[in-house]
Parts: structure tokens; sequence; C-alpha cells
């Protein structure tokens, strides 16, 4: 995904910052945060992305810039939504 990224902004002419990291362990201020969500049984149970995803979500809201975006991928839509819900977190449809 990050190479990807670097491809298009570079052909979008467009000079981002980008990281890989561990959000759990990361700090710092963003104006947009991307993350494609672990889902599935593949990657964990329903009950450890519970876990992540309530984890996730504390730590990203904390991390944004105001009027900043965060873009979330996953299948697991109901269970993204109550975390959300369940801490109080604007969540733009």
């Amino acid at each position: 995904a990050i190479e990807y990224s670097k491809i298009n902004s570079s052909k979008a002419n467009i000079n981002i910052n980008l990281v890989n990291k561990d959000i759990l362990n990361h700090e710092g201020f963003y104006d947009e945060i991307i993350s494609n969500m672990p889902y599935g049984n593949r990657v964990s149970n329903h009950k450890e992305n519970e876990i992540l995803y309530k984890g996730f979500i504390k730590k990203v809201s904390s991390m944004l810039n105001d009027n900043g975006v965060a873009i979330l991928l996953t299948t697991e839509l109901s269970l993204l939504k109550k975390v959300i819900k369940d801490n109080k977190i604007l969540l733009n449809k």
C-alpha cells in the first residue's frame, strides 16, 4: 500500500509524508490517516478485532489535527460503527 501511495502521489504531483508504523505504538498529529483494518477469521477472531478496533479508534482520534480525517477500510462495518458510537467519536457516513 505504501509503494502504491508513493506512485499515485508522484503521478498526481502531490507531496505527501507516508508513515508505515503500528499506530498503537506511534505518536504524532496528522491531517489524514488511512488504514486497512484487519477483519475476518483469517486475521484473527471477532473478539480480538473488537479489542484492536477499540484501541485503534481511541488512538487515531487523538492523533488527528483539527479538521483531520481518518479513512478506514473494513468489512467489519457494524463493529467499527459500534466502537465509534461507544467512544462518542464523530462518524461521517
